[in-house]
């Protein structure tokens, strides 16, 4: 029997034995609930779609804990631990903490993977997101229930890094943060690691107010789409 979401996809055109989950921030950690909402499905014995792929891009997973990178980076790239904290109070529901498996799927809470089917996944994390150390330890959750997953992780990206050109010139090296306190926590968790040139990627943010065109950083763009050719095809 061919479900709804089988019949909308054949009605777009569209192979729905072909199909990818992927997000970024909010939308990556959306991006891993539907995939584990899928894999559910199929181990229950149900016609869920079958996934080729999850691409989760600098997606926003958090806890009760505050880790290494939240500490360093708060405010520092336009991002901070309270704008953070209220998303999730104005997400979760009403009593709950940020160790809620909506926002930590590796908490004691979360129901556990190891037997819930899931594609390959690749993560991309950015040196200046203060919620890096959540993101590689998602990455390591997925290792430990048996899952494929490959990091890449962009040294010099915050949050929303494809949006933003070159405008304030290269933050001078040793001013910037040393940031991926958590990367040494795990085994082997990077597999590509790209480091952006001044003339891709320069646009610090200092000022929230200053308004910022948008634009494709072409050059890290195509490392990335390489990369999940490599990974997810």
């Amino acid at each position: 029997q061919i479900g709804p979401g089988r019949q909308c996809l054949t009605r777009l055109g569209c192979d729905p034995r072909k199909c990818y989950v992927a997000g970024d921030s909010s939308g990556g950690n959306i991006a891993h609930h539907v995939a584990a909402r899928i894999g559910s499905e199929i181990a229950g014995g149900g016609g869920g779609l079958s996934l080729s792929g999850m691409i989760l891009l600098m997606p926003m997973f958090g806890g009760e804990e505050r880790t290494p990178a939240e500490k360093l980076l708060d405010g520092k790239f336009f991002v901070t631990v309270k704008d953070r904290d209220w998303y999730w109070r104005a997400f979760l529901p009403v009593g709950a903490n940020r160790d809620h498996p909506a926002s930590n799927p590796f908490s004691i809470n979360a129901r556990r993977l190891h037997n819930i089917p899931l594609p390959t996944c690749l993560v991309i994390i950015g040196g200046y997101d203060l919620l890096q150390d959540w993101q590689l330890n998602y990455v390591n959750g997925l290792k430990q229930a048996g899952k494929s997953v490959q990091v890449m992780f962009l040294e010099q990206a915050t949050i929303g890094f494809f949006l933003l050109i070159q405008e304030m010139g290269p933050l001078p090296r040793k001013n910037e943060p040393q940031c991926g306190a958590a990367i040494h926590s795990y085994p082997n968790p990077i597999d590509i690691c790209v480091t952006f040139q001044s003339n891709c990627y320069s646009s610090f943010i200092k000022d929230s107010s200053t308004c910022y065109s948008t634009h494709i950083l072409e050059p890290s763009l195509s490392k990335m789409h390489l990369h999940v050719s490599q990974v997810l095809v």
